[in-house]
């Protein structure tokens, strides 16, 4: 526009430059104003719930998708917006003209998710606004995300060698009498002792047998453990489809479920032979083959506790089982199965194993 104006040498001329410029520059500013939006702001994950986003300890990521409605003036229709790849959201002053009020109403795509506290950077669910407004912004709060303030436990399974379920007439000899589950302090350090992070003993062979896939149901204060085929370790009383259930709290350890029956066919135990004594050497040569192909491998639980998930290593699909936010005993009617596609394995020989529930999609590891 400079160099435009240089070319008039005429006064009157460069006068009339001057207005077309000014109208020019007006219209500009007009445009780029629109551009910014007039009601504005940001959704993010406010992971330590103190109502302002953090971008250092914790980085608090933003969440993409989340919905966000304006019911502008008396209008019961909503000019609806999604957040994109920033978290961000915007109306412009075509939507909600400058003056005007607005409710804001926000919902997060993250399946059980909750507003964190309120804050100089994130308010309610629904907000009033008068426009022009920015900052207008809002933190969820994942319930996966919580951990109480005290250190967690880590509930890890033991092996022990032999038949849990027989016994040689010696507690120091028998396979059942050792550990098959316990858990350690988070911040444990050095050698476990009665003064050093002594372990917790949440279950012993001979009540679960060889477990591997645990988890915990927080709303029953249950952690469950899944059996495994594991070579020279016997499993428990439930066998291959086995579930038991350890009480945080009491220590109590039952059998929960036998998955066969509810109509998921984990396959028959392997285990021929296997003493009694855990001091004994074993061959058990015929569980060899079946390892990741007989019983039960990963498990999680939803985070709303009301689903329980498991990969079945026998027919190599995943299992969900309806088990209530209660643990409740289930039936076949409360079991749907998914069939893992083969990731690539050649002569079709694979196995599906893994299995983690993040909220929002349920993911199989695959070998």
């Amino acid at each position: 526009m400079e160099n435009y104006l240089l070319h008039f040498k005429l006064r009157g001329l460069a006068e009339k430059a001057n207005r077309v410029f000014i109208a020019t520059l007006l219209l500009f500013s007009t445009v780029l104003f629109k551009g910014h939006g007039q009601v504005s702001g940001v959704v993010f994950n406010d992971n330590n719930s103190n109502g302002v986003r953090n971008f250092l300890r914790p980085n608090e990521k933003a969440i993409q998708g989340a919905t966000v409605k304006a019911y502008v003036g008396t209008s019961t229709t909503p000019i609806t917006k999604t957040t994109d790849a920033s978290g961000n959201y915007s109306f412009s002053s075509g939507e909600i003209p400058a003056g005007s009020k607005a409710r804001l109403e926000f919902s997060s795509n993250i399946p059980y998710s909750n507003t964190g506290l309120t804050g100089s950077g994130s308010q309610s669910t629904i907000q009033f606004v008068t426009a022009p407004a920015t900052n207008i912004s809002l933190g969820f709060l994942e319930m996966q995300d919580y951990c109480q303030y005290r250190p967690p436990y880590f509930a890890v399974p033991c092996y022990v060698t032999g038949d849990p379920l027989i016994s040689t007439g010696d507690v120091t000899k028998d396979a059942g009498e050792g550990d098959a589950l316990v858990a350690f302090d988070y911040m444990a350090t050095g050698i476990a002792s009665a003064t050093n992070f002594p372990p917790l003993h949440l279950g012993l062979a001979k009540d679960i047998g060889a477990v591997w896939g645990i988890t915990f149901h927080g709303r029953t204060n249950n952690i469950i453990s899944a059996a495994i085929v594991k070579r020279h370790a016997g499993l428990g009383v439930l066998g291959t489809g086995g579930l038991y259930k350890t009480n945080a709290g009491t220590g109590v350890v039952l059998p929960y479920l036998d998955v066969k029956t509810i109509g998921i066919n984990t396959g028959p135990d392997p285990h021929v032979g296997l003493p009694a004594d855990k001091n004994l050497q074993s061959k058990d040569s015929l569980t060899y083959s079946k390892v990741g192909k007989v019983g039960i491998g990963g498990t999680d639980i939803s985070i709303d506790g009301k689903f329980f998930y498991m990969s079945n290593l026998y027919d190599k699909k995943l299992y969900r089982i309806n088990v209530g936010k209660t643990l409740a005993t289930p039936t076949p009617a409360d079991v749907r199965a998914y069939t893992i596609p083969n990731g690539g394995c050649s002569n079709g020989d694979y196995s599906t194993w893994a299995v983690t529930c993040d909220g929002r999609d349920v993911y199989v590891g695959v070998n």
